[in-house]
């Protein structure tokens, strides 16, 4: 049964109450109240307008289905943020597998890094092609050792403990390396190679 409804409505608690007595018309003002600050969240996390506009609508999806977990008497505009932020995580790591199989390793480690920025809760993600070049740079400014690490690991495939049998290390050591060097090159794609610092 459609409930009726006063267009003239615009405050968040009335809507709220009324759509979650049933009325569609009254989400419908919550989306128009607020689609535009959730879109321009998911677009200046990922910075691409088709992703953003789809996951804006899962994001009123979600709302709609809960609604009553909404707990709150003011603005429900940071709750939808954060369902945002929450869509925009699961978009990123879908994007570090998606990449990995269609555009090798190198794509895959730059999607990792965005991964792990949003993880961070740094929403600011640089334009992908140009990370993209800065990364290739960034891999050859490494020291051997560490470079060679991220080619054999991620260009050819070869599992840690692998490396750490051919090199006489564990593979935990060689896990402990590769977060400081995945670190080290997060420092150099926002500073510049020149200023990155390398591990050895």
């Amino acid at each position: 049964m459609s409930l009726s409804f006063d267009p003239s409505v615009t405050d968040d608690s009335t809507l709220i109450r009324l759509a979650l007595a049933g009325s569609r018309a009254a989400f419908e003002g919550l989306v128009r109240a607020h689609h535009g600050a959730v879109r321009w969240q998911l677009l200046r996390t990922l910075r691409d307008a088709a992703a953003a506009d789809d996951l804006a609508q899962e994001v009123f999806l979600h709302a709609f289905r809960h609604l009553d977990r909404f707990r709150g008497d003011e603005s429900i505009r940071p709750w939808l943020i954060g369902i945002a932020r929450n869509k925009a995580k699961e978009f990123v790591r879908a994007e570090v597998r998606r990449k990995g199989r269609e555009q090798g390793p190198l794509a895959m480690l730059l999607a990792r890094w965005r991964a792990e920025r949003l993880e961070e809760g740094t929403d600011e993600a640089e334009e992908y092609e140009r990370n993209l070049a800065r990364l290739r740079d960034c891999i050859g400014a490494l020291a051997p050792r560490s470079r060679q690490v991220i080619e054999e690991h991620y260009f050819r495939s070869r599992t840690l403990e692998s490396l750490g049998q051919t090199w006489g290390c564990t593979g935990g050591a060689l896990r402990m390396l590769l977060l400081r060097i995945r670190k080290t090159l997060g420092e150099c794609l926002q500073r510049g190679p020149d200023k990155a610092r390398t591990h050895r």
